[in-house]
């Protein structure tokens, strides 16, 4: 979850049956989102962590990287468009 002057985002639970998926992009994932709460000045972030479930954190964190490495892989790939020739 983050909060921040009137304005919060939540990453929602996933079916575990569906396999998870995360996307570059957080409003593609599964989340709620809302502009209307009371004004906070600063930001807050909140992560749910349960400890007996390291293994499963660990999974999470796999696929954080993955994604992040893959959407920096993508951007450089169409900044650096290789010249065409006609």
């Amino acid at each position: 979850m983050i909060y921040s002057g009137n304005a919060m985002y939540k990453l929602l639970k996933t079916d575990t049956e569906r396999g998870i998926r995360l996307y570059s992009d957080p409003f593609k994932d599964k989340h709620s989102k809302g502009e209307t709460f009371p004004y906070w000045k600063g930001t807050v972030v909140g992560i749910d962590i349960a400890l007996e479930k390291r293994e499963e954190f660990s999974i999470l964190l796999s696929y954080i990287r993955d994604t992040y490495f893959k959407t920096v892989k993508e951007r450089r790939k169409a900044k650096y468009k290789r010249a065409k020739f006609l």
